[in-house]
């Protein structure tokens, strides 16, 4: 299924519906079987993951109870926002930057799981699929910011050849790509400081 949602689409929202998404993933159910737990359609489900419909609070609760993960779950891996930068923009933040979540959307679509954020640094990273056993990475991916933004995609589980990504945005100009580039190096430092 092709997820789509409008460019208007809060990037709060589809990190959400993708964390829905990926714990359902993660918990081995259907879309069907998560909206029987919580009294709505497989449709709604859908809209909630894809981030089409916002999800209310009331909402957010049911689906934490259903999925066993505290509400905050929903939120890891956002940005703090008592910690940030009020001269920096929040859409100078790569969970912000559409291509970023373009690519994370292919990834999920391709069986990868990720925990935490997504390195657009063009190093390949290893990272669990869906059904692996608990500490088996079997999938890998690296992303690229160098002008339009691409990357590769590879699920060693399933044994198909490499799936190649490029963004159906815009190619970045160089000062955003200068910038992306030295956020992303500052947070691979701060990462390996760990």
């Amino acid at each position: 299924m092709k997820t789509s949602h409008s460019p208007s689409t809060h990037p709060v929202d589809r990190h959400v519906g993708h964390r829905i998404q990926q714990r359902r993933k993660s918990l081995g159910l259907t879309q069907t079987q998560l909206a029987e737990a919580l009294g709505i359609s497989m449709q709604q489900v859908q809209k909630y993951e894809t981030a089409f419909n916002r999800i209310s609070a009331s909402r957010l609760y049911e689906l934490s109870q259903a999925l066993a993960v505290p509400v905050r779950f929903f939120f890891e891996g956002l940005p703090d926002p008592g910690k940030q930068d009020p001269a920096r923009p929040r859409n100078g933040d790569p969970l912000f930057h559409p291509e970023a979540n373009e690519f994370a959307q292919v990834l999920e679509k391709e069986g990868l799981v990720l925990k935490g954020a997504l390195l657009m640094d063009g190093k390949w990273h290893r990272v669990p699929v869906i059904g692996n056993k608990q500490g088996s990475r079997s999938g890998s991916y690296r992303g690229f910011l160098d002008g339009k933004p691409n990357g590769s995609i590879m699920n060693y589980k399933n044994g198909q050849e490499a799936v190649k990504w490029i963004s159906t945005g815009t190619a970045l100009g160089p000062q955003e790509l200068e910038r992306l580039k030295v956020e992303a190096n500052a947070r691979q430092a701060a990462r390996e400081a760990e």
